[in-house]
């Protein structure tokens, strides 16, 4: 249940919603309670435009599942990326129109979303992000 994946065998580091790190086998370093916060955001892109859809405010350990959605364009997709301090981590996901992609993602800061043109025509793309993000408090 813990996060601890087996390097720590202290009963402690297996606490629903606590995390612990390790620095040695058998040893739990220390232990912390997370944050957890549920946030979703209907978002609307113009063709060939990229948007920050999600930023955190300072915290740079968040670990967070959710999804992306495409629910209308002009565009065959949409690209999801992203971002810790600038730099672009993990690999970009497309989420194709009316589906949704699901995702798990650790130590990020930012997620973008670009609307690719659609054959020249000025539209927009719309969709949707929902995170449960959780975070050292």
């Amino acid at each position: 249940m813990g996060s601890c994946r087996g390097c720590c065998h202290d009963k402690r580091c297996h606490e629903l919603r606590c995390h612990c790190t390790c620095r040695k086998k058998d040893h739990c370093d220390h232990h912390q309670k997370l944050l957890k916060d549920c946030i979703c955001a209907e978002w609307t892109i113009p063709s060939g435009q990229s948007q920050t859809v999600f930023q955190t405010s300072g915290h740079r350990q968040i670990f967070a599942s959710g999804f992306i959605t495409l629910q209308d364009s002009h565009s065959d997709y949409v690209t999801a990326r992203f971002f810790l301090d600038g730099y672009e981590v993990g690999a970009p996901i497309r989420v194709f129109k009316d589906s949704s992609v699901a995702f798990s993602l650790t130590k990020f800061d930012r997620i973008t979303v670009e609307c690719a043109n659609a054959n020249d025509v000025e539209e927009r793309c719309e969709g949707e992000i929902c995170l449960t993000v959780r975070s050292p408090m």
